[in-house]
């Protein structure tokens, strides 16, 4: 049965990739519950792993298809030692618990683009992250890939397109192909489902996510494409492509205190040259807490800087972060609570 989420940014989605390991469960209690009790574990719940910044794409709603972007980043990939010594740090053991749960092995940039990607996956899952995962526009997904990474244990994989036809899928992903990407991502789950790997939970491994952002290009087309692609995927989501300029402070005067972003409690972003960020909203590193090539990933999260964010969260203030104020994601969740609340009334 496939699943279909709306807007599910800052949500867990429950069903078709839930487990029922022990260890599993308790990542997700962590990752559920950490933010509402201010919990601050030894070591972020989940890594970004960038493991490659450019991309083969100019996606219209896209910081890649700036200029300025790439005018302003060097943009490069992640040594694999560097890698290693992440995950290395995040799965020690310490009193008998483990600390690193979940990655994703990409963050600004197409993670097919690595020559080591798979060797990633294949390396983390041997450390013992319970859930590695990729975000991929798909274009890359050769057979000989797809193989690789299945056979490697990738846990999810998640393609972003954001159309059902040519006319649409192309006017958005610039330099991508519909036909190639139909193709790529319908072979990906026949060779997943041949060679029948399952999780804890019984179900064909690695799980598949498709995703689209909506806008005006598209947005007509949500029914159609949840029939198209429904039968190629296990799950498909859609979220709202946000306006960065409605979250300032001071915007929403009667739910600002009540809002802490829950990323400041669940992860950390390393970009391709070990820079250590905080959010998948500072494309362009202007919030950079530490680099994993000195620093300890460990010593980044327990930081007083970190703790003086998160405070800041806490007291109602998140707009006092340059990176907070003005963020769209924020501003989107505070309209939803205003929206809440009259509901309560």
């Amino acid at each position: 049965m496939v699943e279909f989420i709306v807007n599910p940014t800052f949500t867990v989605a429950q069903g078709s990739n839930e487990e029922s390991t022990e260890e599993y469960q308790k990542y997700r209690w962590r990752w559920n519950n950490n933010p509402a009790l201010n919990i601050v574990d030894d070591f972020p719940i989940h890594v970004d792993f960038e493991s490659a910044a450019p991309c083969n794409l100019r996606c219209v709603m896209c910081f890649q298809s700036d200029k300025k972007f790439h005018e302003e980043n060097e943009l490069g990939y992640m040594d694999f030692e560097l890698f290693k010594k992440g995950i290395d740090e995040g799965r020690q053991d310490k009193f008998g618990n483990k600390k690193l749960a979940s990655i994703k092995l990409n963050y600004r940039g197409e993670p097919m683009l690595h020559s080591k990607l798979v060797d990633m996956v294949r390396y983390a899952k041997q450390k013992g992250v319970i859930e590695v995962m990729i975000n991929t526009n798909g274009t890359l997904m050769t057979e000989a890939k797809a193989r690789a990474l299945i056979d490697a244990g990738i846990d999810k994989v998640i393609f972003s397109v954001d159309g059902c036809t040519k006319e649409v899928y192309e006017s958005i992903r610039v330099g991508a192909k519909f036909d190639q990407v139909v193709e790529n991502i319908s072979r990906f789950k026949r060779l997943r489902d041949e060679v029948g790997k399952t999780n804890a939970a019984g179900e064909l491994k690695p799980r598949i996510r498709i995703q689209a952002v909506l806008q005006e290009t598209n947005k007509h087309q949500v029914e159609e494409f949840k029939k198209f692609w429904g039968s190629h995927v296990d799950i498909v989501a859609f979220d709202d492509m946000y306006d960065m300029s409605l979250g300032s402070k001071g915007s929403f005067p009667e739910v600002e205190k009540k809002f802490a972003c829950p990323q400041l409690w669940h992860r950390l972003f390393v970009n391709w040259n070990g820079n250590v960020t905080l959010c998948c909203g500072d494309t362009y590193n202007e919030e950079v807490v530490g680099n994993l090539n000195t620093d300890k990933l460990e010593d980044i999260w327990k930081s007083r800087k970190l703790m003086a964010f998160r405070k800041l969260h806490l007291d109602g203030r998140s707009g006092d972060m340059k990176i907070c104020d003005g963020c769209g994601l924020r501003g989107a969740v505070l309209r939803r609570m205003i929206k809440e609340s009259a509901q309560l009334v």
